[in-house]
C-alpha cells in the first residue's frame, strides 16, 4: 500500500489540495506545450523545458508556499496563471452564506 506522505504530515484537506495543485500544474503545463516544446531544458535529462524546472513548493508546519526559481525566465502568463491557481486552491475563502447571517 502506498503512503500520502503529505497526508500523513499535513492531513486529507492539505494532501488533496497539494494533489490537485500538482495536477492543475501540469494542466497549465499541457495548455502551454508548444510554447515548453521551444525552450531548452535547464535539465539534461529533459528533451525539452517543463514547469517544474521552474518552480518550488515548500510545505511546513505554516502551510504551502509556492514560488518560482531564482532564475525563472517563464512567459509572464504562464507565471499569472500559476500563481492565480495556487491561489484560488490555497488561499480561496470560503463565503458566509447570506441566509445564515440575519
Amino acid at each position: 500500500m502506498k503512503e500520502n506522505l503529505n497526508e500523513l504530515f499535513f492531513g486529507n484537506e492539505a494532501a488533496h489540495k497539494l494533489d490537485q495543485f500538482k495536477a492543475e500544474l501540469l494542466n497549465i503545463e499541457q495548455k502551454n506545450s508548444k510554447y515548453f516544446e521551444n525552450r531548452v531544458s535547464k535539465i539534461s535529462f529533459d528533451k525539452n523545458d517543463r514547469l517544474h524546472n521552474h518552480y518550488l513548493i515548500i510545505t511546513n508546519s505554516d502551510g504551502v508556499t509556492f514560488g518560482f526559481t531564482k532564475d525563472n525566465d517563464l512567459d509572464i502568463n504562464v507565471q499569472t496563471d500559476c500563481n492565480n491557481l495556487f491561489n484560488e486552491i490555497f488561499n480561496s475563502q470560503k463565503r458566509p452564506n447570506r441566509s445564515n447571517m440575519n
